[in-house]
């Protein structure tokens, strides 16, 4: 699916690094990796659990409308894209690097979890086809079954490095490493560096360009204060307080500026407005409705492969339709009681109604042009 594409990179050099590696190593690091998606997920479960107690609508991929968080994966992915490239090499604090292999067994266990946890993170922007409907399931559930759809879906999402840990023989067939793995290293790091700028440009949506351009300079005052610091350029305490401010920067700046406004409708499409929906059929017109955000992947791809594309672009065009876009990405009560009325706790979201259809006809997750021209006909 689209949402996990930021996710293989992580999950190919991971397997990378496991080339040569004894049969205990492998099993042991990547259940740790599973570890790491499991107990997210339990966090995740968590924290909608705690916003459906205190009343709040929770939704899938909602973290993804928190600019703290947006600013901390975005600093994270950034530094992970940065190390990837050679820019700089972290070396820990002999303490600290003692303690964290004592922790380990001397095996970096504690990094694999980790790396678990960022996947997780990185893979749930949007719902994707079938997740959608386990979504809709939990969220109308209570707590016991929230936890217990959220852990199989940890599950699921771990099933690569659940197989890898029950045939480790896998991963030792691969070659020994050398100089391959330097330029496996820059592909992944180029990757990684391309998750870094969508989620500044997801960010930009939610704040606005000058806050995603003043977070951009933060980060890379932090890369090259890293980058100066591994080459002995300065000494360490001007890179060392470069470093911080940096840092500080990409979280204090950036609240500064206004947030941008949530509506990205052009001529074609109208906001939002669910009240005005039963209107509009009643006038015999058709609304379709397209819930969407900057951080939903899938939302993108459906707009690119089907909405934006002839012939379903033209029969959009028509005097009698409605073209009405909700925008998701920052958090909306009223979009969120609209999914819920329907089941949905995630986007992508679109419905079509007409005078024959004026309860509304629900399309699935991916469209396709088949399913999109069928329910307009019958909408009519």
């Amino acid at each position: 699916m689209p949402c996990v594409l930021p996710v293989l990179s992580i999950k190919i050099l991971g397997v990378m690094q496991h080339g040569g590696k004894d049969t205990v190593y492998i099993r042991r690091s990547f259940l740790s990796s599973t570890a790491g998606i499991l107990i997210s997920f339990l966090i995740l479960a968590g924290i909608v659990i705690l916003l459906r107690q205190a009343g709040m609508a929770a939704g899938w991929g909602f973290h993804f409308q928190q600019p703290l968080f947006l600013i901390f994966v975005t600093l994270v992915v950034t530094l992970f894209a940065a190390n990837l490239l050679g820019a700089f090499e972290i070396g820990l604090p002999a303490f600290l690097g003692s303690r964290l292999a004592t922790a380990g067994h001397g095996h970096g266990y504690v990094a694999h979890f980790f790396t678990g946890m960022l996947a997780t993170l990185l893979a749930t922007p949007c719902s994707a086809p079938f997740l959608g409907t386990a979504i809709g399931f939990a969220f109308s559930q209570g707590p016991q079954m929230i936890v217990l759809i959220f852990t199989v879906m940890g599950v699921g999402l771990a099933l690569p490095y659940i197989l890898v840990a029950l045939f480790p023989g896998m991963v030792r067939m691969l070659p020994r490493p050398g100089m391959w793995m330097v330029r496996v290293r820059q592909v992944m790091g180029l990757l990684l560096a391309g998750t870094a700028l969508w989620l500044l440009w997801v960010f930009a949506g939610l704040k606005s360009p000058l806050a995603a351009l003043a977070l951009a300079i933060a980060l890379a005052v932090v890369v090259f204060a890293l980058i100066l610091k591994h080459a002995d350029k300065l000494p360490t305490t001007l890179t060392t307080l470069l470093l911080l401010t940096g840092i500080a920067g990409a979280f204090l700046v950036p609240q500064y500026f206004s947030t941008s406004s949530s509506a990205h409708t052009s001529v074609e499409w109208v906001p939002f407005d669910a009240d005005a929906i039963p209107a509009l059929v009643a006038e015999g017109k058709v609304v379709f409705v397209d819930v969407t955000a900057d951080w939903c992947v899938t939302c993108k791809t459906n707009k690119l492969l089907v909405v934006d594309r002839d012939p379903v672009s033209q029969i959009l065009s028509a005097p009698d339709v409605i073209r009405m876009q909700g925008d998701y990405t920052k958090p909306s009560k009223p979009i969120a009681d609209y999914l819920a009325r329907y089941g949905r706790y995630g986007i992508p979201f679109n419905a079509v109604y007409g005078p024959s259809k004026p309860e509304g006809i629900l399309l699935p997750e991916l469209l396709t042009q088949e399913r999109v021209l069928e329910a307009i006909k019958h909408a009519r």
